[in-house]
């Protein structure tokens, strides 16, 4: 994929993660079917946009997946202090 495909997706993601951000602030003002269903829509779409750029960039999946080891545990170590 050339750059022009490269930075072509990056706006797409920008613009998936723009929309999941709306859905997701719809959600404080009435969480019903419509709502949810629009937020599992743009989870959708960020994720296959996701795919699609660690799928370019195999460094970002593999730190990406260490990154979410670390957070991982992180999260655990503060729900054991509770």
């Amino acid at each position: 994929m050339g750059k022009m495909g490269e930075d072509a997706q990056f706006k797409m993601l920008i613009e998936e993660c723009a929309e999941l951000i709306v859905a997701v602030a719809k959600l404080g003002r009435a969480k019903n079917g419509n709502t949810l269903l629009n937020v599992a829509e743009e989870v959708a779409d960020v994720e296959i946009c996701l795919a699609q750029v660690k799928q370019m960039y195999p460094f970002i999946a593999e730190q990406a997946e260490h990154e979410k080891v670390v957070k991982y545990a992180r999260l655990e170590q503060l729900l054991e202090k509770r």
